[in-house]
């Protein structure tokens, strides 16, 4: 026995192989579309600016993350930025010389 309905087997009967059987990422597989935009998400995290704003700017620069993948990578990257050696403000000097 297969558990599988009836209509699930018409859909894969009917529909193109390739397009069926791609594998769907994950959000934790796809914060990888986010390390572009790593620098500028940390600074507006550290700025205070809202992820929900955050999330809006860098879609408009031309991300694809969704809401949930974006807020996932913004926990890693808080937890990331609170067990490293240096303080906030050791790291807002840091950030702004560059």
């Amino acid at each position: 026995m297969l558990h599988t309905s009836y209509t699930a087997i018409r859909k894969y009967k009917k529909g193109d192989p390739r397009n069926l059987c791609k594998i769907s990422k994950t959000p934790s597989e796809q914060t990888g579309i986010l390390e572009d935009f790593k620098e500028y998400i940390l600074k507006q995290l550290i700025l205070g600016v809202e992820r929900r704003q955050i999330h809006k700017e860098i879609t408009e620069m031309g991300s694809s993350a969704k809401k949930t993948c974006f807020n996932k990578f913004c926990r890693k990257l808080i937890d990331e930025f609170n067990n490293r050696s240096f303080s906030k403000s050791r790291y807002m000097l840091y950030i702004s010389l560059y």
